[in-house]
């Protein structure tokens, strides 16, 4: 089965191109099975600040109170998603909507909670639902939100949650669509 997963950063969803859903179409049809993966740091900024909470960022990941984390998933789960699933669908792609802490799709465990609150790493994707949605022609567009094995929710840094559902598929690539600068990888051997 040919996999491809796509991140689409929070900031890059709104300038999604005609030709890029014309690109996805023709993956399509071509034989992929696509799954995105998608941030929403713009609209989780714009939502803290009028709630007067002033994001703080620890190794470029957010320090995630339970207030926080309330606003990540509201505007991930609420805005991003569905303004995702609403693009792809108007372009004649079927898209269903997840939440990563959905019915264990994404398991996780704390990086740091001492210094990051609520962030955390993914150590499990549970990767049934994918296989049934393919089976029926969907796009799966997932938020990076995952669980804990007691079920607390973490938040989880899309790039990383995009790597490891790719890993957990078997994915035979994982396109990063964003305007960030680039996505750095801390190695030992640097």
């Amino acid at each position: 089965m040919d996999i491809l997963v796509i991140k689409c950063g929070g900031s890059i969803i709104n300038e999604l191109s005609e030709s890029f859903f014309n690109s996805v179409k023709e993956l399509q049809n071509r034989g992929y099975h696509i799954v995105f993966v998608h941030g929403g740091g713009p609209d989780i900024n714009s939502m803290l600040e009028k709630f007067e909470i002033e994001p703080v960022f620890e190794d470029g990941l957010r320090k995630t109170t339970t207030e926080v984390l309330e606003i990540v998933e509201l505007m991930l789960a609420g805005k991003s998603n569905r303004s995702l699933v609403h693009k792809l669908e108007a372009h004649g792609i079927k898209a269903v909507g997840l939440n990563g802490s959905d019915g264990g799709i994404l398991t996780g465990d704390y990086i740091d909670e001492q210094k990051l609150g609520a962030v955390g790493e993914i150590q499990q994707v549970n990767t049934e639902l994918f296989g049934l949605l393919f089976e029926k022609g969907y796009c799966p567009v997932l938020t990076p939100i995952s669980t804990t094995e007691e079920g607390t929710k973490l938040n989880v840094n899309a790039d990383m949650a995009a790597g490891s559902v790719a890993k957990a598929l078997s994915a035979d690539m994982c396109l990063f669509v964003t305007d960030v600068k680039g996505v750095l990888e801390e190695r030992a051997d640097h």
